[in-house]
Parts: C-alpha cells; structure tokens; sequence
C-alpha cells in the first residue's frame, strides 16, 4: 500500500471490498453467539481476531481517507493565486490533519504509510507561518513587489506552486520582515482613515448673526478645536511611527489639513 501513497483512491477501492469482508465476519461472529446463547453456554466466545481486524480496518480507512483528503486540499491550495488564499482557514486546517496524522502514528504504530503522510503534513506546518505572511491580506502591491524581486520573480499573479518553484521558503525571515511592515502600515491607515472619517462626518456650526439677512458666522467650535487637538497628536504620533514610510504622503497631506484648519479655527 506505501507505493499507491500518491493515488489514495486505488486503496480507498480495496478497502471498500476488505469492509464488505470484515461485516461478514462480524456477522458471524454474531450468528456464533446467538447460537452459544441458545444452547445455553455460560461463557460466550470473545472473537478477539475479528475485533482486532474490525479495528485495524477503522484505522487503516481513517488512515487513507486522510490521505486522500490531504491531497485534493493540498493541490486547491497548491493552485491558487496566493491573494486569493483564505491562508488563516489553510492553517486551521493544516493543524486538523496534523493532529489526525498524529494520532493514527500512535495506533498504527511502525505503519510506514501512516509516518510518511505525518512528515508530509508536517512539513507543511512548519512552512505555515511563511505562507500566512505570503497571504497577509495587509500587503499591497509594494509589497508583493519587494517579495517578487526578493525571489526573482516577474510574474505578477503567482499560485502556491510558483512560489514555491521559486524557492520562497529560503526567504522566511525577509517575507516575515515585509508582512510585519504591511500590518503595521495597515494599523496607521486604519487610524488615518479613522480621522478622515471624522472630518467628512463633522458639521460645520453656522448660526444667522442678529438676524440678518444672509449674513452668517461660525457658531461654538469648541468640539471642532477639541477634534483638531486630538487628531494633531494622532497625526504626529503616526508620523513618528517606523511603518509610516509606506504611507507618507497620506499622512503628510493630512498633517498639513490639520495644521491649517487649526489656524483657521
């Protein structure tokens, strides 16, 4: 069976028809009892074979059905553009078939298939944390950018078999390097956005100055000075963030805003 790892449906196929000898057996061994009972036999034969065979079946068909679910996930993941890669769903399930694997080493214990799949799954585990980085929904095309040229690769749109072809998992450390600056500038745009927000949302407090006709003046602006003070420190807070490189001029432009509608104010 080691040798049809890579077609796990052949097997799946042989251990449909080993199932249909296993229930036999079971019913057998039921019929037996039945008639033990019938003759009144005070101990019942315990068919510890046909249990021990019932169990290896169990194992072995948990065994193999894991095998083949592996790969037909493995080769979804494997194709897939890596910006389309839900990577956090990936490695919840990467974990389940680790575990699964794990435990049928135990109970077919010095099952060479059952230890091959295990390293197999494994080694995709331990490659995780990079491919998560590779699918941080925080990155933007500058960084993808930096990790294609980091891996000498042209392309724009790249599966998981590229990557891989290009030898991305000897870069983990620059990848992780990148995907830690995409969060971080991530935080400060969600901050900045927060802040935009707050002026498109603002009110401008206008009031009809002693009743004259078309003739207005700004009303009590204490909120808006109170707003211009705290978003002035957010603003110089981002500015002296080290992941505000890759959003500069955003955060300058708005910086500028501040600063001149505070002197208008």
């Amino acid at each position: 069976m080691q040798d049809n790892i890579h077609s796990p449906e052949v097997v799946l196929e042989e251990l449909t028809t080993i199932q249909v000898a296993v229930t036999k057996l079971e019913e057998k061994a039921a019929n037996y009892n039945d008639y033990q009972a019938l003759f009144y036999v005070p101990v019942q034969f315990e068919f510890q074979e046909v249990d021990k065979a019932k169990q290896l079946f169990t194992e072995k068909s948990r065994l193999w059905n894991l095998i083949s679910d592996w790969k037909v996930q493995l080769d979804v993941w494997k194709k897939t553009d890596i910006t389309q890669l839900n990577v956090e769903e990936m490695n919840k399930k990467v974990l389940e078939y680790s575990k699964t694997a794990y435990q049928l080493t135990r109970s077919l214990e010095g099952d060479k298939v059952a230890q091959d799949i295990r390293s197999e799954i494994d080694e995709w585990k331990g490659n995780m944390p990079c491919i998560m980085d590779l699918g941080n929904p925080a990155l933007r095309d500058r960084h993808r950018t930096r990790i294609r040229q980091e891996i000498d690769l042209k392309q724009t749109s790249v599966s998981l078999t590229t990557l891989i072809g290009a030898k991305v998992f000897d870069k983990k450390e620059f990848i992780a390097e990148i995907s830690g600056i995409a969060s971080g500038e991530f935080a400060l745009e969600q901050q900045l956005e927060k802040v935009i927000a707050a002026w498109e949302d603002m009110p401008l407090p206008v009031q009809n100055h002693r009743n004259q006709r078309d003739l207005w003046i700004l009303g009590d602006v204490a909120d808006i000075i109170t707003q211009l003070e705290d978003h002035s420190v957010q603003i110089q807070t981002m500015m002296g963030s080290r992941f505000v490189r890759g959003i500069r001029d955003r955060v300058e432009t708005w910086e500028t805003k501040i600063r001149h509608r505070k002197i208008s104010v």
